[in-house]
């Protein structure tokens, strides 16, 4: 099933109770018995969704429901309580609780729910990957009518809930070009929100050197990055099929699926995904391909990880800067500005092909 469950309970009875029933289940347990720990846990695993007892912790539950809110957005949370301690249910469903369940427990009802809110954030993890799938075919609007293909470009401009432009028509109404720049303002405001939290900006460190992964994961961590880590090239893309990431920093030497295949299916099937390149045993013949795929940038090990944070940070507002601000234009009829600019923030890849 490849869901990531964590229970965060202090009653040993009650945790080894839910443990064994959803491993036996086929779950991937995790088990925190307070709050601290599970904090520890969400920070270097990739949770799902969280059980999360209410009996011992009481208010802290609260504070760390509000944490995963923050931190861990997609993470679906699920209360364990009392009819005494209702009040608290009330509280955290306020804030964003997915569910809740009272003792004694229905584990087979609890396990639905479980799964209920799986689908939930793979759901939300989708929708959130749609929004550049919707300025992708903006994209491709721009480049029809770049060429002459004006009613190509209008069919597929409409699709995305674009303005009606007429067909064969070079010039844009004042009202539309208007349109599209109210779109622009807004979509500033969203660049400017996007800076301003860009510890939600998620990583995917992808390395066989298990060591050397995992001490990066957490020096990305104490910086406020998010951070994921796969082992292999199977992994990774496991990983990514089920929680796309922002940015992904991969390693280019490892055994079965190497890094240049995961560039090569990563880019093909996910495109908004920036992917920088981070190997100890790459040639200018690896870089050359590598940034022919489309890879962000191309860096050499040992990492100074500061130059590497920033170049995961350049890597995010790019993907959210040239793809919102491009897409305003064209929705406002401005193929050739919007082509313009797609080209600027692809030239170097357009040069390698």
């Amino acid at each position: 099933m490849g869901i990531n469950l964590l229970i965060v309970e202090g009653d040993k009875e009650l945790m080894s109770v839910l443990s064994s029933y959803f491993h036996h289940e086929g779950f991937r347990v995790f088990v925190a018995p307070s709050d601290s720990a599970a904090r520890k846990i969400l920070t270097k695993k990739r949770i799902d969704v969280v059980l999360l007892g209410v009996i011992t912790l009481r208010r802290r539950a609260l504070a760390l429901l509000r944490w995963i809110k923050r931190k861990r957005p997609l993470a679906q949370v699920i209360l364990i309580n009392t009819k005494d301690e209702l009040r608290l249910s009330i509280e955290a469903m306020k804030l964003g609780a997915f569910d809740d369940f009272l003792l004694p427990l229905d584990l087979t009802s609890l396990a639905e729910s479980v799964k209920a809110a799986w689908k939930v954030k793979k759901q939300e993890s989708k929708a959130k990957a749609s929004f550049f799938d919707r300025y992708s075919k903006i994209m491709v609007a721009a480049t029809y009518a770049e060429v002459g293909e004006d009613e190509f470009a209008v069919q597929i401009a409409s699709s995305t809930k674009c303005s009606n432009y007429g067909s064969k028509r070079k010039g844009v109404p004042a009202h539309d070009r208007a349109h599209g720049q109210q779109g622009l303002s807004k979509d500033s405001k969203n660049i400017q929100e996007m800076e301003e939290t860009m510890e939600e900006i998620k990583v995917l460190l992808v390395d066989d050197e298990e060591d050397f992964v995992r001490t990066l994961a957490e020096r990305i961590r104490m910086r406020d990055l998010n951070s994921d880590v796969a082992l292999n090239g199977q992994e990774a893309l496991r990983i990514v099929e089920d929680d796309i990431p922002d940015v992904m920093v991969l390693d280019l030497r490892m055994p079965g699926i190497d890094g240049m295949e995961v560039l090569r299916r990563v880019r093909k099937a996910y495109p908004e995904v920036k992917v920088i390149i981070l190997t100890g045993h790459g040639s200018k013949k690896d870089e050359e391909e590598a940034r022919r795929l489309g890879a962000f940038e191309y860096l050499q090990k040992p990492a100074d990880v500061n130059k590497l944070i920033d170049t995961i940070k350049r890597a995010y507002k790019s993907k959210i800067e040239g793809t919102m601000v491009a897409g305003a234009f064209a929705e406002a009829g401005e193929f050739d500005t919007a082509r313009d600019m797609l080209k600027e923030r692809s030239g170097r890849e357009d040069e390698d092909d």
